[in-house]
């Protein structure tokens, strides 16, 4: 039952990586006044800082937030390799016209995404469908993507491996 003590709604879809998430939520909201309260936080929880640069020579401003995760949603489009997909997701991405608070012009600036703490249990969630803007559908991609069974992360120049634990295929649910 949800929180407010309603049963599921069986017309609803929800994949894999909704249900964790969901489930986790669940298990973080029941222990939030608990001496386990951050339970769920210590073993899935990490962080990715966002840093927005102004390119201005004269100014170069960093903004950065962080921003809390429990899995890494990451898109498979064109990729064939879970190393692809992690180096897609931290790519660099321009940003026009937008205002620095700093020296108070709208320049170009570059946003990047970092992997900033890493959670004890890595979760990857690999994004298998995409909205298709000729058609206006989602299209599922079964393109296959290569993983090694050690996975590792780099982080300031510190390498974090990674063993693989379990791969959830829905398709054998």
């Amino acid at each position: 039952k949800d929180s407010q003590g309603k049963s599921p709604d069986i017309n609803e879809q929800c994949d894999a990586q909704e249900f964790l998430i969901r489930f986790i939520e669940k298990i973080d909201e029941k222990l939030k006044n608990t001496k386990n309260k951050y339970l769920c936080e210590n073993i899935f929880g990490g962080n990715t800082l966002q840093q927005i640069k102004c390119t201005n020579p004269e100014c170069g401003n960093i903004s950065e937030r962080k921003d809390q995760i429990y899995y890494l949603s990451l898109e498979i489009k064109n990729k064939s390799k879970l190393t692809d997909c992690l180096n897609g997701f931290i790519v660099e991405e321009k940003i026009e016209d937008y205002h620095c608070e700093k020296c108070d012009k709208k320049i170009t600036h570059i946003k990047k995404v970092l992997i900033d703490q890493i959670p004890n249990i890595l979760i990857i969630h690999l994004q298998r469908f995409v909205f298709n803007y000729t058609t206006f559908t989602m299209e599922k991609l079964n393109t296959p993507v290569k993983f090694e069974e050690t996975l590792n992360i780099k982080i300031t120049n510190i390498k974090y491996p990674y063993c693989l634990g379990e791969v959830i295929d829905e398709n054998t649910l």
